[in-house]
């Protein structure tokens, strides 16, 4: 369901599930872009603070401060308690805002295997325009390889231990003395 904004200060505030690192802000409704100017923010400590949130347009990649226009915005969630949606400055028009859960990774940096190493888990929910999320974003990209490399790393080591100690040998092709 989506909350229409309309007037300077105006807001809409969504608790940020414990298990779901990220959100999607669908902005709709938007006739003139820079009529009306949006922010996002989010909060640790109950709404006693909040702290403005960057957002990663969808479909484009730019991260953006401040939404002027209609569009999917991807927001990091994982530190906040809740984030809201504010309207920050305002000269006409409305804004209909629908936020719903984004695709959360969960890693195990410790673990020795890569099946244990990495879990993945979808949420899909449907928007305003009957599309379904299903996003990897650049950071959980980055996560993924990270796991990967240390698997790697993890696996070359033992090998090395295991097979090539007694022969002097190093598995970055250095020789030891």
């Amino acid at each position: 369901m989506s909350t229409r904004l309309s007037g300077l200060g105006d807001l809409v505030t969504f608790n940020s599930p414990a298990n779901i690192d990220f959100a999607v802000v669908q902005t709709q409704g938007i006739a003139v872009p820079k009529e009306i100017t949006l922010v996002i923010e989010g909060t640790a400590d109950q709404g006693v603070t909040w702290f403005m949130i960057p957002a990663q347009a969808i479909g484009k990649g730019s991260e953006v401060t401040y939404i002027w226009t209609n569009g999917r915005w991807l927001v990091e969630t994982v530190a906040f308690r809740a984030i809201r949606v504010r309207v920050s400055a305002y000269i006409a028009g409305f804004a209909d805002i629908d936020v719903s859960p984004g695709e959360m990774i969960q890693s195990n940096p410790l673990s020795t295997g890569l099946s244990d190493a990495m879990s993945v888990s979808i949420e899909s929910s449907t928007l305003l325009d009957g599309q379904t999320n299903v996003i990897v974003t650049d950071i959980q990209k980055r996560r993924i390889e990270e796991i990967l490399y240390l698997e790697a790393l993890t696996k070359r080591l033992r090998d090395y231990e295991l097979s090539d100690y007694n022969a002097g040998a190093s598995p970055y092709g250095i020789e030891l003395r």
